[in-house]
């Protein structure tokens, strides 16, 4: 089988390249449990009491985009592209979009599931029509069941991802807390953009609900560029899944630490969705 990614490639929007090596096997997601059928009414139904929860409120582009979603699985069409998506819903110009440099779709449906989160977790927890997008593409996911009073909300991804902090290879200061930036940049950026619940595992961290992947690495620095090792293992087996580096050229500034935090994503983030 080929690899998933390319071994080399440079980022057209600042001078950052990721070096990517192909994974030790095929990314698994999780297994995702088996949904019981739902009537259209139902899912519906349970479609209008998202969008007048406290959750969705002046979210119209999340509401606009579950939407479409569910409406277009009812129809029968299978899973739609994120380039369907961003001309359909976000009225992008199909002459002029190009999915690589516009992350529109992947933005919003990782805030989509952000939002889908906290209303299962608050007004949703007794609605007996369960609405997920399940990582790894934009196809929804409806399971129902009978409403049971004082049922504890769905802890389906409870603990999908634990990001260890990039651990700091230099003894100076500076790059010690260019290090700490860059940590914060990229857990913002993990549960922002990605959607993701995300762990941040300390060394002497206390007992909790395992995680399936865990994301580690490192961050090292000398007088021409900054490099960051990244790591993404199977928690479960203990496995290492992928392996990636990602340079930096430029300063310490906080907007390197964006750059940087950034082009991780970026290098995660196929894995992740």
């Amino acid at each position: 089988m080929s690899p998933r990614f390319p071994t080399h490639r440079r980022h057209q929007r600042q001078e950052t390249i990721i070096n990517y090596r192909a994974p030790f096997w095929e990314f698994a997601q999780p297994a995702q449990e088996a949904a019981a059928p739902c009537s259209e009414v139902t899912v519906l139904a349970a479609l209008r009491r998202i969008e007048a929860s406290r959750a969705f409120t002046r979210a119209h582009r999340c509401i606009a985009l579950l939407a479409y979603l569910v409406r277009r699985s009812l129809g029968g069409a299978g899973a739609a592209s994120e380039n369907e998506i961003g001309i359909a819903v976000f009225r992008r110009d199909p002459a002029r979009y190009y999915t690589g440099d516009d992350p529109i779709v992947r933005v919003q449906v990782g805030r989509l599931r952000v939002r889908l989160n906290a209303y299962y977790a608050d007004e949703g927890r007794l609605d007996p029509v369960h609405i997920t997008i399940p990582l790894g593409g934009y196809q929804p996911q409806v399971a129902c069941g009978p409403a049971v009073p004082g049922a504890a909300a769905p802890a389906r991804a409870a603990r999908e991802l634990a990001f260890v902090p990039l651990a700091c290879l230099n003894l100076d200061q500076m790059t010690q807390a260019f290090t700490l930036g860059v940590n914060e940049e990229l857990q913002f950026r993990l549960y922002h953009e990605l959607g993701l619940p995300v762990l941040v595992k300390a060394a002497q961290a206390p007992a909790a609900p395992a995680p399936r992947y865990l994301l580690e690495g490192s961050l090292r620095r000398d007088a021409c560029r900054t490099r960051a090792s990244l790591r993404l293992r199977d928690a479960v087996q203990g496995a290492l899944v992928w392996h990636g580096q990602v340079d930096s050229e430029g300063d310490m500034s906080i907007a390197s630490q964006e750059n940087l935090a950034l082009s991780c994503l970026r290098a995660v983030e196929p894995l992740l969705r």
